[in-house]
């Protein structure tokens, strides 16, 4: 009962977010199941390693898949960014290196973070 109360709460928060808050929970998103990657590397849990850098995969497609080109370079750059972490995520997959995921982490981070300050000054 609660866990479907959990559910419905968080399904109605991604329904009524804005893009702007979306973008940023895809990216908190594929932060978490980086960081739970890197726990299953060390414990040698390959199947769940590989399904969760699978989904990590998935919401960098979405964020690709979810860029406006009208905005010009920066869309461009943003793409060669994503293209590049879906990359390193592969080669982490097929390799169990967490020190790829720690890089990976580190950029999306900042894109993160860079993308949460753009978002605060458009609401100034």
């Amino acid at each position: 009962m609660i866990n479907e109360q959990v559910a419905a709460y968080a399904q109605n928060n991604i329904i009524t977010a804005p893009p702007e808050k979306l973008v940023l929970m895809l990216y908190e998103g594929a932060l978490s199941l980086i960081d739970q990657a890197k726990e299953t590397i060390e414990k040698g849990e390959i199947t769940r390693t590989n399904y969760l850098l699978n989904r990590s995969q998935k919401i960098i497609n979405e964020l690709r898949a979810s860029l406006n080109f009208e905005a010009g370079d920066f869309a461009i750059n943003l793409e060669r960014l994503y293209e590049y972490i879906h990359f390193r995520l592969i080669q982490a997959n097929i390799k169990k290196d967490a020190s790829i995921l720690s890089e990976i982490s580190e950029l999306l981070t900042e894109i993160k973070d860079a993308w949460a300050k753009g978002v605060c000054k458009m609401r100034v």
